[in-house]
């Protein structure tokens, strides 16, 4: 179980590594096109890709925000599954001790039958 969810943190991390990728060439497209040296640019086209920019910021922002949540979840997870492993432990243990306990009484029980004697045996 922990290597299926850490299969799936990797997985994830790689999807949202592949979206930031896209997402930085987008925005490194979008400061070659405000170049102001390969051609003139008008105010407002300035202020649509500075906008378009801030919207690819806020996707990494979210993308991140999603991965950090992902890992929480896991280690909550993993924190729940090592409580569980610590009870069920605490449980073989105290089977353990009833089945001695039990094996103990059945042997008493034994050594107090042997005492009575049957009308066979008399």
């Amino acid at each position: 179980e922990y290597k299926a969810a850490l299969r799936r943190i990797v997985s994830t991390s790689r999807q949202l590594a592949a979206v930031i990728d896209d997402l930085l060439a987008m925005a490194r497209s979008d400061i070659d096109a405000l170049s102001l040296v390969k051609r003139p640019v008008d105010l407002a086209e300035i202020v649509q890709q500075v906008k378009h920019v801030s919207a690819l910021i806020g996707e990494i922002s979210n993308a991140t925000g999603e991965q950090t949540q992902g890992v929480a979840q896991v280690g909550e997870s993993m924190t729940l599954l090592d409580k569980t492993t610590q009870q069920n432990a605490a449980l073989v243990e105290q089977s353990a001790a009833a089945a001695e306990n039990l094996s103990q009484q059945a042997a008493e029980l034994v050594a107090v039958v042997r005492r009575f004697k049957t009308a066979e045996q008399a």
